[in-house]
């Protein structure tokens, strides 16, 4: 056994652990991409997809990363839906988990909810759509956090500089 890693001071005078990753903190950007297909199910069932684009803030507290932003949605139910969407990461484990506000072009709103592990997950949206009604929707979905792969691979770029 070697010897142990030596503790690296952070502001305040507190201590962190040495080693391959080093505590962040900081306030950046985010960019969040997402993909589905899943089922609608109200009056009538029907296959759904869905293109989704989130830009906003980034709050790292690693291992925790929390963003809150507006997003743009195209679905197979609805051309084009406007929302505003937090989500809390936790990059160690590869868990997170999104909620958010909808508001489609045809004044109907809506909210969603879901989580995930790494780029995979399930979300499930309450919503109205026109000549369908009130339903649920459960979607399949691949998530791609630009903003915090970007922060990541910064970091850590960064960190590895003489």
């Amino acid at each position: 056994m070697g010897p142990a890693p030596v503790s690296a001071p952070t502001g305040g005078g507190a201590q962190r652990p040495a080693g391959p990753f080093v505590l962040d903190r900081a306030t950046t950007w985010d960019l969040d991409v997402e993909g589905g297909v899943g089922r609608y199910f109200g009056s009538s069932d029907r296959w759904a997809g869905l293109v989704r684009g989130r830009a906003g803030i980034l709050f790292v507290r690693d291992p925790v990363y929390d963003s809150v932003g507006v997003s743009f949605e195209y679905s197979s139910l609805s051309k084009a839906t406007f929302g505003v969407e937090v989500e809390i990461a936790r990059v160690d484990a590869g868990f997170w988990a999104q909620a958010g506000a909808l508001l489609d072009v045809s004044a109907r709103p809506g909210g969603l909810i879901s989580a995930g592990w790494s780029l995979f997950g399930l979300e499930a949206q309450l919503r109205s759509f026109p000549g369908l009604g009130l339903g649920v929707t459960v979607f399949a979905k691949v998530s791609v956090p630009i903003g915090i792969v970007a922060h990541v691979l910064g970091a850590r770029g960064s960190k590895s500089a003489p």
